[in-house]
């Protein structure tokens, strides 16, 4: 039986061409597709309401102060809650998401913690660089390390996920200096994902999105169509009308979504590749927890324990009739296996 690592090995030309063949299918596929919606809905297609104001959740003083901060390389925005003295705890979203997917965790730990959640580069109202390569997961990963140092703390608890985990997974791996404790939701090590995907056949077709993410164009278009549709769907069962506003008041603003998905553009293309060879074995040293929705349509479960072989001392909680979207989906359960996890002696 041929393996999807026979047909993509990672960094190789064959793995490239293999990525481009399986983009341009499922590009091909989706346009199809798109075409039938145009003709459909061609009087409603391509709007997308203006959004000049946010809506009143996101401006909810219980969530924190809203400020940004200039690294030596980019400006991010991020909302605080609690006192600056105490602990940093930094929160980092996935996609298609914002610093709001943390609005139940930034003021339940604001009491222990310095609570901050980060937009991280290219979403919300942190800079939006342009081109694929600004957005290689070094990148990502000297961000959270210069924003950590530039907000004046040597250390931080990190909570992660989605694409902010495998940030914070290579984060803990690279800089353990600054990682105290990591808790991650519904995000796989690095190397366990693709060793996952080139090896386990229900995971290669759960991401094909992966691959239509590298079609230009087409994807954004997908996913602004309708006046965001897709985020009614995505997010239709996890939160009120107002919380969806909220991540279509940042998507909406032209061009949002080209620097969310030049994430997974950056990925395929294999930029900073000697960067992740040189991390990819490496222990996490920090105590890590991992909390992980079961009915998880985009990774299988194997993904946790495989991931936690990168680490010297972990915990891992599995949360039943609980979806990708961890933190705000099951946020009370989310919320008590931190507390557990972090009131634990190492």
């Amino acid at each position: 039986m041929i393996t999807p690592a026979y047909l993509f090995p990672m960094g190789t030309t064959r793995g490239y061409v293999f990525n481009v063949m399986m983009a341009t299918i499922y590009g091909g596929m989706t346009s199809f597709g798109t075409i039938v919606q145009i003709i459909i809905k061609r009087k409603t297609f391509f709007t997308v309401k203006p959004r000049p104001q946010p809506p009143q959740c996101l401006l909810d003083s219980r969530l924190g102060e809203h400020h940004f901060l200039q690294t030596k390389n980019i400006k991010l925005h991020y909302v605080s809650n609690g006192d600056p003295n105490k602990p940093l705890m930094l929160f980092l979203h996935g996609f298609p998401e914002v610093w709001y997917s943390w609005r139940n965790q930034l003021p339940e730990f604001s009491k222990d913690y310095y609570t901050v959640a980060l937009s991280l580069r290219g979403y919300g109202d942190s800079d939006r660089p342009s081109g694929v390569a600004n957005y290689s997961l070094d990148k990502l990963v000297d961000d959270v390390r210069d924003f950590v140092v530039g907000i004046g703390k040597q250390k931080c608890i990190l909570v992660s996920h989605d694409w902010g985990g495998l940030v914070a997974w290579t984060v803990s791996a690279k800089y353990p200096e600054i990682v105290d404790r990591f808790i991650v939701c519904n995000a796989p090590h690095i190397k366990s994902f693709m060793d996952t995907i080139e090896t386990n056949w229900k995971q290669f077709f759960s991401s094909w999105y992966i691959y239509f993410f590298n079609i230009p164009y087409l994807p954004e278009l997908r996913l602004t169509c309708n006046d965001l549709q897709a985020f009614d769907y995505i997010f239709r069962k996890l939160g009120t009308k107002e919380d969806i506003e909220a991540y279509k008041y940042y998507f909406s603003r032209p061009g949002a979504l080209t620097g969310p998905i030049n994430y997974y553009r950056a990925l395929q293309r294999n930029y900073a590749l000697d960067f992740w060879q040189n991390i990819k074995n490496k222990k996490i040293k920090a105590p890590t927890l991992v909390i992980w929705g079961r009915n998880d349509l985009a990774l299988t479960d194997g993904l946790p324990a495989d991931s936690c072989k990168h680490c010297d001392n972990y915990t891992i909680k599995m949360i039943e009739d609980c979806s990708h979207w961890t933190p705000f989906d099951k946020p009370d359960i989310v919320n008590k296996y931190m507390r557990q996890f972090l009131n634990t002696k190492y």
